[in-house]
């Protein structure tokens, strides 16, 4: 398929507003689609469909990072060899939409991701970890209760009632605790506990 051709195919099958488009289709164009779509997240290439500017389609959603996570959630192992290939850093891999997929090669990236300076990254990785039921990724989570930053202690909040695992229970208490004491972080006590019952309610919903 020539290179026009498949850029066509690719801005047809993603040009929904909400870019929820049908994996199977994307698939079916094949390992020259990925590389495209890495292309573009290189920003060698831009996707875009007639009567949309290049600023609109740049900014109309999360098209890229979509379309690899759904060639990871495919092959996982392919799509790592492709990032590789180009010499891409941990944090590249990580960014680039193969952290949405709960799968365990996916975890050494998310790690990387969490120890980033940027705060949205930290957020995106825990956000991400709570796809994940390795203790190494819980213990990450427990870990990011005490992140420097308060949007990244909220979503390893959610996170960790998202997983539902018991062992959060503990730190989740003593994190309600010390943010009931202070009274710029009350909410987050809130959140906590509310998350406290979530965990509790589904391990009743597990118990024989």
């Amino acid at each position: 398929m020539k290179p026009a051709d498949l850029d066509d195919q690719l801005g047809a099958l993603l040009d929904n507003r909400e870019h929820q488009f049908d994996p199977a289709r994307l698939l079916k164009l094949g390992h020259p689609a990925l590389e495209r779509l890495l292309d573009c997240i290189e920003g060698k290439a831009t996707l875009r469909t007639a009567g949309q500017t290049e600023t609109q389609w740049r900014d109309s959603g999360d098209w890229r990072t979509n379309g690899v996570a759904a060639f990871a959630r495919d092959d996982p192992d392919s799509v790592l060899r492709a990032m590789k290939a180009r010499r891409w850093s941990d944090l590249q891999i990580a960014r680039s939409g193969i952290a949405s997929v709960p799968d365990p090669r996916v975890l050494p990236y998310l790690l990387s991701l969490i120890a980033s300076e940027e705060p949205l990254d930290r957020s995106f990785a825990v956000n991400c970890l709570s796809l994940h039921r390795d203790p190494l990724a819980i213990d990450t989570l427990i870990a990011a209760l005490k992140d420097r930053s308060s949007g990244v202690r909220s979503a390893a909040v959610s996170a960790l009632g998202e997983v539902g695992d018991p062992r959060a229970l503990q730190p989740l208490r003593l994190f309600a605790e010390r943010c009931a004491k202070q009274p710029r972080s009350a909410w987050l006590a809130c959140s906590a506990q509310e998350e406290i019952r979530k965990i509790r309610s589904k391990a009743r919903a597990r118990a024989p």
